[in-house]
């Protein structure tokens, strides 16, 4: 589907597997896209579609713009291009200078590009687990049972089992109750448009 507004401009239905869903990141949003320009081929080491072996997807847009995704095993890597078409081969050009925010996803970027076109693959170094993953999965699925209309303790068994929730869901101090809450709340907040400071 695309997409006129977001920071994303084409993506996958919600129920694709998200390891392999396409999504079309727009750069401005999104530090880990790699703005390059490409140019008629001059060098003898070009950047070629045709040489990767990865799966790839080609997003052309109605301003002529490109946006080319890679991915290699639940690892992917998109670049914003402007200039010639990646239809043949290019050289590709980046600019050296980058907003100091941008900066460490861009050279990783970078590096994720340059081993993609010489080892036909995207290191694991450069896709470093987030460490609020686990926190992520609880947030998520908290707001799955709330849109589906669990009660907050429907949601609560779902998240920590039936045992902890008969033994704790009474306590005066309402923990359980509260991690529930929050979850949920975080969870809203991230699908009304929270999820992107996920992309920074």
């Amino acid at each position: 589907m695309l997409w006129h507004r977001g920071a994303c401009f084409f993506a996958d239905p919600p129920d694709h597997d998200s390891t392999v869903a396409t999504v079309f990141w727009r750069p401005e949003a999104c530090p880990h896209v790699l703005p390059v320009t490409a140019v008629p081929a001059v060098s003898s080491t070009p950047f070629s579609l045709a040489a990767l072996r990865q799966p790839t997807a080609l997003l052309v847009l109605p301003d002529r713009s490109q946006h080319l995704l890679a991915r290699d095993r639940s690892h992917s890597l998109q670049l914003a291009v402007e200039g010639s078409t990646l239809l043949e081969p290019v050289n590709l050009r980046i600019d050296a200078i980058f907003e100091g925010r941008h900066l460490r996803a861009r050279l990783a970027a970078l590096e994720g590009l340059n081993a993609l076109v010489n080892t036909q693959c995207l290191p694991d170094h450069l896709f470093p687990i987030d460490p609020r993953s686990r926190r992520l999965r609880h947030v998520l699925q908290a707001l799955d049972g709330f849109l589906a209309g669990a009660t907050y303790r429907e949601i609560a068994v779902a998240l920590f089992g039936e045992a902890r929730v008969l033994a704790d869901w009474s306590d005066a101090r309402r923990h359980l109750f509260d991690q529930v809450r929050r979850a949920v709340r975080r969870g809203r907040y991230l699908m009304n448009g929270g999820y992107r400071t996920l992309l920074l």
